[in-house]
């Protein structure tokens, strides 16, 4: 695919913007996107369409070849093609992908681990569910305990709520 914007060289960065709810998609080759970085003064926008476009190596970043040369074994996906759509080919990617992803998503989210709500229903929604129970359940009879003055029952019971808290 040529450059859209010289029409003369591959592409090899590919923008998506929505502007005023239309997606405008643009090809570049790596001249013309380092003349748009250059252009833009390296705004937010254009360092976080160079983290998703892959432009590690145009910047002349070490390990940018390296990690276009990876390929899934399931799939056959490129971690080249990643970066140009953004899109996974089957769930073996994530791991044949592990450390360019895990670094990609430090840099654009800040972590690599979700800290998010779960789908309803899922084993971790469920456990942590029930840890909450187990929680109150325990704080219940904690109260109980203090207001009984049994206070070794309300030791061991403030030593299993830290458990869990933990």
């Amino acid at each position: 695919m040529l450059c859209s914007d010289c029409h003369a060289h591959e592409a090899q960065v590919f923008l998506k913007q929505i502007v005023d709810s239309q997606v405008l998609q643009r090809a570049l080759c790596p001249d013309c996107a380092r003349r748009l970085a250059q252009e833009t003064g390296g705004s937010p926008d254009v360092l976080l369409m160079q983290v998703l476009a892959g432009l590690e190596g145009l910047l002349g970043r070490p390990g940018a070849a390296a990690k276009k040369a990876l390929q899934c074994a399931t799939c056959g996906l490129r971690y080249s093609q990643f970066q140009e759509t953004g899109r996974l080919g089957c769930a073996d990617c994530y791991e044949s992908f592990r450390e360019p992803l895990t670094e990609l998503l430090r840099r654009v989210h800040g972590s690599d681990q979700h800290r998010g709500r779960l789908p309803k229903g899922s084993r971790e929604a469920r456990r942590r569910a029930h840890g909450r129970e187990e929680l109150a359940r325990l704080e219940r009879q904690l109260k109980t305990a203090i207001d009984k003055e049994r206070f070794e029952e309300a030791a061991t019971l403030r030593d299993e709520i830290q458990k869990i808290q933990q």
